[in-house]
């Protein structure tokens, strides 16, 4: 039994179906970026479109690698059917188990972090990579600009920026499937994936899923980046199907499961993580300014109005008295902004969703000809990340007092009940029982 901190042998196995120069990208990657002298790499032809050319090509650029071995399946058992194959029947006995997409894209030192990691606790069960196209594990995961979508190079970029300041693993929900390193004693004594989820989609979360009710924890390790061209081994209308039927087949097996992704994404990232969008901005960026209005706040309009040729704004609250600015919800999803700045008297409930959505804050009592230049000297100003971090503990303490990380239904009551405190102080506990029954459904 490898002991805690040692790192054991892996084993990489890579699924092949169709997609011939991705998995050639994929085959030359590995060739530079494994330890050959201590891990493996299996290829398993699971006999889909090309499967012929693709062995001959395999064979060709895997053929002075001893440690690269290849392998095919007699007929077609899907992603879940052929990993499980691979974990047991193919991969050697006491190594542990690397599952890379065929569509990923390793980079330099990703096995010995993904390795350290997982060697760190004897509970760490599943590690998986960042990717700039992986859901949660995707960096920057969330966006200043959600239009615009996530290149490797941004991706990169970012990385490269945070890779000192992020920590060297968060414990996550589930570990993302493009790159799963599962522990080897997992394997021998509960198996891999069910095949309920044949022929893939949804199989990777419900393992980590049983293994988190068994005592072991799902990790990212942030130092490992591996990218990903995503959905290379399902046709779209094939894909868009399996995931519809195993995400209800996973809600039902696992009701937390939506509930632990957000308290993740709301609360338990690290804030460095959350914000790096911001924290390595795109040369010439222009800055993204939130705007957050109270119901009084003289002077709002003329505000937006010496901002908006100079950043690109969006405002939460009142209407805004300005033409072209992007006016959001209190709901702010997964977006980032540079800057919150809270104008006049706001309230609770929205100042806290517009300060967690945001890198720094500034306050606005009054308005007057000084503001603006006020604003975008706050915008300038470097982004501490001690501070940063405390802010977030804060906001996530007081997002816990509001109840905003509670499951949907209870999320939903306490908002309610929130805005009643705001608006209608003085209300009736009648009235407050009457609208938290309504809430409920």
């Amino acid at each position: 039994m490898t002991e805690v901190g040692q790192r054991a042998p892996i084993c990489v196995v890579v699924p092949v179906y169709g997609a011939r120069e991705s998995v050639l990208r994929c085959a030359v990657a590995l060739i530079s970026t494994v330890d050959h002298a201590v891990d493996s790499v299996i290829f398993v032809n699971d006999c889909g479109p090309d499967a012929d050319a693709i062995e001959r090509d395999i064979l060709k650029v895997i053929a002075a690698q001893p440690s690269f071995s290849y392998a095919r399946n007699a007929r077609n058992l899907g992603f879940v059917g052929t990993c499980n194959r691979a974990a047991l029947e193919l991969a050697p006995p006491g190594f542990d188990l690397l599952l890379l997409n065929s569509d990923a894209i390793p980079t330099a030192g990703w096995m010995d972090e993904l390795a350290a990691v997982l060697a760190h606790s004897p509970r760490h069960g599943v590690v998986c990579a960042r990717s700039d196209n992986a859901t949660i594990a995707s960096l920057p995961f969330r966006l200043r600009n959600p239009s615009q979508a996530r290149s490797r190079q941004r991706t990169a970029e970012v990385h490269s920026a945070l890779v000192d300041t992020l920590p060297q693993f968060s414990v996550t929900p589930v570990a993302m499937g493009f790159c799963f390193l599962v522990r080897r004693s997992l394997i021998d004594q509960f198996g891999l994936f069910d095949e309920a989820f044949a022929p893939g989609y949804g199989e990777e979360n419900d393992f980590c899923l049983r293994m988190r009710d068994q005592g072991y924890l799902s990790v990212m390790a942030h130092r490992a980046l591996v990218f990903h061209e995503v959905g290379q081994s399902f046709p779209s209308p094939q894909r868009v199907r399996l995931r519809s039927r195993h995400e209800r087949l996973l809600r039902v097996r696992h009701p937390e499961y939506p509930t632990l992704v957000q308290r993740y994404l709301h609360a338990d990232i690290d804030a460095v993580d959350a914000f790096a969008d911001c924290l390595v901005l795109p040369h010439g960026e222009t800055p993204r300014i939130l705007i957050a209005v109270g119901e009084h706040s003289v002077g709002r309009a003329e505000l937006i109005a010496s901002l908006e040729r100079r950043a690109q704004l969006s405002v939460l609250g009142a209407p805004a008295d300005a033409v072209g600015v992007d006016r959001v919800p209190d709901s702010l999803g997964n977006r980032v902004w540079d800057l919150c700045v809270l104008v006049g008297d706001v309230p609770r409930l929205r100042t806290v969703v517009a300060l967690a959505s945001s890198a720094r804050q500034l306050n606005l009592d009054s308005i007057d000809g000084t503001s603006a230049e006020r604003v975008l000297r706050a915008v300038e100003a470097g982004i501490d990340v001690q501070d940063l971090r405390s802010s977030w503990k804060s906001l996530v303490a007081a997002k816990e007092e509001l109840g905003l990380l509670r499951p949907p239904r209870q999320r939903t009551r306490a908002r309610v009940l929130a805005r009643l405190d705001e608006y209608v102080p003085r209300v009736s506990t009648k009235l407050r029982e009457f609208i938290a029954r309504r809430s409920r459904g």
